[in-house]
């Protein structure tokens, strides 16, 4: 059976172990809890209610979206962004657009250009990136990666030489092919995530 809730407006409460009890059961590795987790809950209808339970003193909220405002990006093949970057890096690029800093991809292939920096900005969610978004610079363009403004652009990476002279000295550049992430030597420093 699934967890039973209680329901106060507009929020439905799903009843929790304390803290105590939850850490002497966690015995499984956490995909099963998280399997468990997804598939006891009872997702909320669009729109007008969320579920609430709480974790190990946090409280965990999960809401739908309207009808009328959906979740664009639930169809991306987010496998193959973690595939090209560790999850660590993952953060840094996710934190750069965050903190809307110049950001340049780069790959031998094209079809990963798109595909990973469409699901970088679908990490923003519920944020939206609102500067230059060009996922495959074409070669004649790559003089506006000196503009001094933020941006996500992806570039064939047989044309990353040309475009590091046009860089400007804070640009973040993301090698997907290698899983590494480059700052640039005037890049400002980015705030240590939480571990």
């Amino acid at each position: 059976g699934g967890a039973e809730g209680i329901a106060v407006g507009n929020v439905v409460t799903v009843p929790s172990m304390s803290s105590s009890i939850l850490k002497q059961v966690l015995t499984l590795p956490v995909e099963r809890y998280v399997t468990n987790f997804c598939s006891e809950l009872p997702a909320p209808p669009p729109g007008s209610f969320q579920v609430q339970t709480t974790i190990l003193d946090s409280v965990i909220s999960i809401w739908s979206p309207p009808h009328n405002v959906p979740i664009a990006w639930v169809s991306l093949p987010f496998a193959h962004l973690f595939q090209c970057l560790d999850v660590e890096n993952v953060l840094r690029v996710w934190t750069a657009l965050a903190l809307e800093r110049q950001v340049l991809v780069t790959s031998t292939q094209l079809s990963l250009l798109t595909t990973c920096c469409e699901i970088l900005l679908s990490l923003l969610f519920p944020m939206k990136w609102s500067h230059a978004y060009i996922p495959v610079l074409p070669h004649f363009l790559v003089p506006i990666l000196s503009a001094p403004m933020p941006f996500l652009c992806g570039i064939d990476k047989r044309h990353l030489s040309d475009a590091m002279e046009d860089l400007a000295d804070e640009c973040i550049v993301v090698d997907l092919d290698k899983n590494v992430v480059s700052v640039g030597t005037e890049t400002a420093a980015v705030p240590a995530l939480p571990r």
